[in-house]
């Protein structure tokens, strides 16, 4: 296994989760065979193929003009690299308990969930309105998608419902 940037922010939340190191650290190993697989990997190559060939076809059938406007500022997907590898822990963009929940439905899913969360992050009504009124290039497009996800985890209870019919 292979550490990689972001690991700790995974290995935090289910240390905040378990409470306890030696449970969390064994789940995390647990988990970093199974789910976190390809992210542990000696490079991230698999998971960049996944990335290129999943997001934007998923956005195109989900949504193709949000998908035309993308294309068209020549954003690459990976701005969703992080959220994918961190489970959306990274950066304070879900809170603990908010962050615990999403774990709960990773783990209880296919590894792809995060993947397909990330398509709906970005194809959610109010996320797509911004995208499409902002401006049709490649750095105000992608400073957009990069911001999406802070503050959308904090409080409430949010359900992981949409990624499931992807």
């Amino acid at each position: 296994l292979h550490y990689y940037q972001g690991y700790h922010d995974v290995a935090a939340v289910f240390h905040a989760v378990m409470g306890d190191a030696a449970a969390a650290s064994a789940c995390l190993a647990v988990a970093s065979r199974s789910h976190l697989g390809d992210f542990v990997k000696c490079d991230f190559s698999d998971l960049i193929l996944s990335i290129r060939l999943a997001i934007f076809p998923l956005i195109a059938l989900l949504d193709p003009v949000l998908h035309a406007h993308l294309a068209k500022s020549g954003v690459e997907p990976f701005f969703a690299l992080s959220w994918i590898v961190t489970w959306f822990a990274h950066d304070g963009v879900c809170d603990g308990a908010s962050a615990g929940r999403l774990f709960d439905a990773f783990l209880s899913s296919h590894p792809a969930l995060p993947l397909y969360l990330s398509v709906a992050m970005v194809t959610h009504p109010s996320h797509r309105t911004r995208l499409l009124q902002t401006p049709c290039d490649f750095s105000e497009i992608h400073c957009v998608l990069c911001d999406l996800p802070r503050g959308c985890c904090v409080g409430g209870r949010g359900r992981v419902s949409r990624p499931a019919s992807l």
